[in-house]
Formats: C-alpha cells, structure tokens, sequence
C-alpha cells in the first residue's frame, strides 16, 4: 500500500534529524499531504500506484534540505524562547530589587516624600536597558533610524531622570537647564551616528549641531548670569560663521572628489580609445 510506502520513507528521512515532539507532528502532516497528493492523482485516473508513488515523492523536492531547514527554524525558536525567559527572570529579579530597596531605604529614613525616586530610577533604568539592547539588535541589521530613535530614548530617559534627582534631592537652581543639555546630547549623539555610517545627511546634522549648541550654550549662560547678553550674543554669531567655513570647505572637498572622479572615468575612456580594435581587421 501507497501509506506504508510513505511511512518508510519519511522513517527513513526523519532519522537526519532530531526525534522531538514537533519533528513527529511534522511527520504527520508530510505524510497527509502525500496521501492528499496520491488521491488527487487516483482521481485524475493515475492507477500505476509506482508512477503515484514517485509522483508524490518528486514534489517534496529536495526533502533532505527541508527538514534540516525545519530544524534550523525550531532551533533558533528554542533559543529565543530561552531567551526570552532568561530575559523575564531578569526583569523579575531586577523589579523585586528595586521594590526591596524602595521599602528598605523608606523605613531606614522615613523619607517617603523622596524615596518615590528609587522607583522612578528603576523604571528609567530598565526603559534604557532595553534600548540598549534594541540598539544592539538593530545595529546587527543596520537599520539606522531605530538605532537613532532609541538613542534618543536613552538620552532623554537618562536627562529626565537626572532632572528628578536635581529637582527633589538638591537645592540647585535652573534645574530644568537639564533639558537644555539634553538637547545639545541629542544633537551631538546624531551627529556621531551620521558620521559613523556614512549619512548623506550628516553635513546637515553637523551644521545644525553647530548652531544650536551656540545658541544654547549662550542662553544657558545667560540666564544663570554667567556672562552678560551683551556682547555675548557674539557666540551664536560666532557658530554661524564656522558652519560657513565648514560648509566651505565640505563644498571644495567635495568638488575635489567630483574632479578626480571625472579625471579617472575620462583615463578610462582614453585606455579604451587606444586598445580598441575593429574585429572585421583581424
């Protein structure tokens, strides 16, 4: 019978591979879809039950490779369920911890209107574990723009944490100057990932990098009554005329590779003048 044929060969081809649970129920449903296959050609009315056979065997193509493609894809499942799991224990762990000390630190000091704080840390350090780890993942498959959104998220959990403990814990004034810096973080973290990967929009990044800096850094002073507005204000101005001479010298750099570009493509086209030969002369 066409079913104990199959049997034997899948038997045959399931020993390749490793005798779990979802390799059996794969066996299962190869073997349905064979039998499915064999009455579809009996119905057509195919009755050489060798040529059904070899039918049926032929449109599994390369058997061999699908089942160690099976294994591979259940392989890399099992890796990321454990995966998964030891990463969850982690968060288990890490949540407990900040619990334990939150509770410890608010008995031993009775500060309850503070030690909210160790909560608020425990949250933001977790947000940027896990960008971290994005990033990582990410970066593997160089997708830029993840790796600079979440960036952008550790910067700006980071800052807002920060300006929680300045704000409640110290007497500083101007605190919310932390989110000043914070942008001036996100500008320079930008501008670095531009250059790292080559982004065709990092001359860009540099440029507005340059001047907002400038801009903030005069406003920050200012305020906190470090330098007097006037003449200050000079530093803004300052920064405007370095990205002209930055942007002067990115156009002549760039004018000097268009060149040598053209030179090398017109050297090649002279080579190829002078050893090309009519074939009719030969």
């Amino acid at each position: 019978m066409l079913t104990e044929r199959f049997k034997k060969y899948l038997e045959q081809q399931f020993r390749t591979i490793s005798p779990t649970r979802e390799a059996m129920e794969y066996r299962e449903e190869v073997l349905r879809n064979l039998l499915d296959r064999a009455q579809e050609y009996r119905i057509k009315g195919m009755t050489d039950e060798n040529a059904i056979y070899d039918l049926c065997i032929d449109s599994l193509g390369d058997f061999a490779s699908t089942l160690k493609d099976f294994e591979s894809r259940l392989d890399n499942v099992k890796r990321a369920l454990s995966k998964a799991g030891i990463i969850a224990l982690c968060a288990v762990a890490f949540s407990l911890f900040v619990v334990i000390a939150y509770l410890t630190v608010s008995f031993a000091t009775k500060a309850w209107d503070k030690t909210w704080l160790i909560f608020i840390a425990g949250v933001f350090t977790g947000v940027i574990a896990c960008a971290l780890y994005g990033i990582v993942k990410f970066a593997k498959r160089k997708k830029r723009l993840a790796v600079r959104g979440l960036s952008h998220v550790i910067i700006v959990a980071a800052f807002t944490m920060l300006f929680l403990f300045l704000e409640i814990l110290s007497n500083l004034p101007n605190c919310y100057f932390v989110f000043l810096i914070m942008v001036i973080a996100m500008l320079v973290t930008d501008t670095v990932e531009a250059y790292s990967y080559g982004s065709k929009s990092r001359l860009f990044d540099l440029l507005a990098t340059v001047e907002v800096t400038a801009v903030l850094v005069y406003v920050i002073l200012g305020i906190a009554g470090v330098v007097a507005w006037h003449p200050y204000w000079l530093i803004p101005v300052i920064a405007a005329l370095l990205d002209v001479i930055i942007l002067i010298v990115a156009i002549s750099r760039f004018a000097k590779k268009k060149k040598k570009a053209t030179e090398e493509k017109k050297s090649r086209v002279d080579e190829a003048y002078y050893t090309m030969w009519n074939d009719e002369n030969k």
